[in-house]
């Protein structure tokens, strides 16, 4: 193995990946810790942590996870888990009975997203869930 990021962060985010879709979020964890030392410079990683922590409904960890990604905007704001993450800190601080915090981050996620394609799936659902809060 010569290529420490192929084998600590890429395959391992694309083995969490493919558990999250099958519902295994205990798995996808387990494939998420090699790339722990590489999560500032890959927050995919951090984002696919806390999908894994929303799936088994741990709302303060994954509320950790997805603040990681907001908190960091360095690298997180030209990639696409910045945005969606605001939409997983919205969910998991709904999980974890903060509907304020919950309240707030979709409020962020729908200001920012404003002027998007208002057909986009993420959207969509951020809306509806926002619109089941109030």
């Amino acid at each position: 193995p010569l290529d420490t990021i192929l084998n600590a962060v890429a395959i391992p985010r694309v083995r969490a990946g493919m558990e999250i879709a099958r519902k295994r979020p205990a798995k996808a964890l387990e494939w998420c810790k090699s790339a722990t030392p590489y999560e500032r410079a890959y927050p995919e990683v951090s984002y696919l942590r806390g999908l894994a922590y929303l799936q088994g409904r741990a709302g303060a960890e994954a509320m950790a996870e997805f603040e990681k990604i907001l908190n960091h905007k360095g690298v997180s704001l030209l990639r696409p888990t910045y945005p969606a993450a605001f939409v997983g800190l919205a969910r998991a601080a709904a999980i974890a009975g903060d509907v304020a915090k919950s309240r707030r981050a979709y409020q962020d996620f729908l200001a920012l997203w404003k002027d998007a394609d208002p057909n986009i799936p993420l959207l969509v659902a951020a809306r509806q869930e926002y619109a089941r809060l109030k």
